[in-house]
């Protein structure tokens, strides 16, 4: 297919020399409608949510919708949280890198970073970036790439700034009304990536990884800061939701490539022991899980697996619906993948919006180009955990197997070359 078609209906293509169904623009029975708009590439698409994967082995069925690309530029972005103001604004905080990088010929990891921010009415427009911190007295090797940002029960945002790639001082600014603060600085311990959210009991809650790699928490009570405790050794980059009385938090465990799942009820103090929810698989180890409960009321942790090739970092989504107590196996989110081109895609941020859950992360989506640079994208997860999910018509069927069935969401598709069915 060349040029620009709007498909209205059903049609049949050969997947590996055999017969599959591809359904275009065809709402699944009994699923509610959805709306995502968006352009990558090959669509811009209204969405509809897909049927659960069938069970039964061999045949799967994938959801086609694509991310929306949020920034641009030929500088690195990377690493977003996501907060709600009080008036309603939502504030979308990420890394970007002071120079251009390309992390075919840049290191994107040991890099400076500054925070940069958009804003929203609805969390699905956003304004353009800009720019919230300064590195006036930085030294080179804080970098700057982890960001957590939360509201307090006084309706001032906080975001904290940690290196990410090595262990120091942490850093500060508070937003109230709009208007943001001066840098400010935690010194009295070393921060390598951060975690922050509002407890149950109203004062804020850290959770940090220290320079060793385990993890530890403290509180503020508006005045001071408690006295960092430990939670976990082994662990990394900690991610937390306050859901009503009870903190869920997602790690990882850095020895095994897994990542896990515990819970406080007494406000972040101590943490039930990690219950595994995704666990290595062959060369695959997992990465930067974040947590969120649904308008459905279920648990969803979606999280990066490193597929071993070295090139590859893709997303993924376990859920639970048993608050915890057991995960479902994993749905792919993206592939980071087209044709020969491979890239990263990592460190999502799920945040419910209305009723939809929306996904925000650090993509290198690449598809028709070589480069390597990062960019922040969001999805509108409005498909069933169990159905896979596609960014393109085109990965779809490449990925998709005999008896395999695609469901693409409704739109007009406009194909930058052939896409190829075989």
């Amino acid at each position: 297919m060349r040029g620009s078609k709007h498909f209205i209906a059903l049609f049949v293509v050969t997947v590996t020399m055999l017969v599959s169904l591809i359904s275009v623009g065809q709402r699944p029975a009994g699923a509610a409608p959805a709306s995502h708009a968006g352009t990558n590439g090959n669509k811009t698409s209204q969405a509809a949510a897909a049927p659960a994967k069938p069970n039964n082995p061999g045949v799967a069925t994938t959801q086609v919708s694509p991310p929306n690309q949020l920034t641009t530029g030929t500088n690195y972005d990377r690493n977003p949280s996501v907060v709600r103001a009080n008036d309603g604004t939502y504030y979308l905080f990420f890394a970007r890198t002071v120079s251009p990088c390309d992390r075919a010929s840049c290191n994107n990891d040991n890099n400076q970073y500054n925070i940069f921010y958009m804003t929203s009415a609805n969390g699905t427009a956003w304004s353009s970036p800009s720019q919230l911190s300064d590195r006036t007295g930085l030294t080179s090797d804080f970098y700057g790439r982890t960001i957590a940002a939360t509201l307090d029960s006084a309706g001032t945002i906080w975001v904290f700034w940690a290196s990410g790639g090595n262990a120091g001082a942490l850093y500060y600014y508070t937003i109230t009304n709009g208007v943001a603060s001066a840098r400010q600085t935690l010194n009295d311990y070393l921060y390598f990536n951060v975690e922050v959210v509002k407890s149950p009991d109203n004062n804020l809650r850290m959770l940090f990884e220290n320079q060793v790699g385990d993890i530890y928490t403290r509180s503020y009570n508006g005045a001071t800061w408690s006295a960092p405790v430990l939670v976990a050794t082994g662990r990394s980059i900690p991610k937390v939701t306050v859901d009503g009385s009870v903190l869920r938090m997602v790690s990882v465990n850095p020895a095994l490539g897994q990542d896990e799942y515990s819970q406080s009820t007494d406000n972040g103090a101590t943490w039930s022991a990690p219950v595994t929810v995704v666990a290595p698989s062959g060369t695959i180890t997992n990465w930067d899980p974040t947590i969120v409960r649904d308008a459905a009321g279920k648990l969803d942790v979606f999280f990066a697996p490193d597929l071993g090739d070295g090139q590859t970092q893709r997303l993924g989504w376990s859920q639970s619906t048993d608050n915890g107590a057991t995960w479902s196996a994993v749905s792919k989110v993206t592939a980071a993948s087209f044709r020969a081109n491979k890239w990263w895609d990592y460190w999502p941020e799920a945040t419910v919006i209305g009723s939809n859950t929306y996904l925000f992360y650090t993509s290198e989506n690449n598809r028709h180009s070589t480069n390597l640079i990062g960019h922040i994208m969001s999805v509108k997860v409005d498909w069933n955990q169990g159905t896979e999910h596609a960014e393109t018509i085109q990965s779809a069927s490449d990925a998709a197997s005999p008896g395999d069935t695609i469901n693409i969401a409704a739109g007009t598709v406009r194909p930058t070359s052939a896409l190829r069915f075989s």
